[in-house]
C-alpha cells in the first residue's frame, strides 16, 4: 500500500510519498549489504534499475529546492550525476572483494 497523506518533515519532504520511496531504496541497499554478490546483484538488476531512477529523480528534486536558495548551486549547473556514485566497486587493490556499493 503506498501512503498518500501529505505530511511535511521540516519542509524536506512534500508528502509521505516522498518517504515511501526513499524507504525502498534504503530497503534495496539494505538487501545489497546483506546479499553482496554478481549472483544476487544479476537477478535483481530490474529493482536496482528502478531503484536508481527514482534515487536520481530525488537528488533531481532535491538540487532545484537547494538552487532556489542557493546561489552558488545554481550558478555551479549541478548535475545527479556530479552528486551519486556508480554502483560497481572497483576491487582490484582492495582487500573488500565485495562487487558493489552499498551507497549511492
Amino acid at each position: 500500500m503506498v501512503p498518500s497523506k501529505s505530511r511535511p518533515l521540516g519542509g524536506c519532504w512534500k508528502n509521505s510519498l516522498d518517504l515511501y520511496i526513499m524507504k525502498g531504496i534504503l530497503d534495496f541497499l539494505a538487501e545489497l549489504s546483506q546479499n553482496n554478490s554478481r549472483e544476487w546483484f544479476n537477478a535483481n538488476k530490474e529493482k536496482y534499475l528502478q531503484v536508481r531512477e527514482k534515487f536520481e529523480a530525488f537528488a533531481q528534486q532535491l538540487i532545484e529546492r537547494i538552487s532556489s536558495w542557493d546561489e552558488d548551486v545554481a550558478a555551479s549547473q549541478l548535475q545527479v550525476k556530479d552528486c551519486t556514485y556508480r554502483i560497481y566497486r572497483d576491487t582490484r587493490f582492495s582487500k573488500n572483494k565485495e562487487p558493489y556499493k552499498t551507497h549511492m
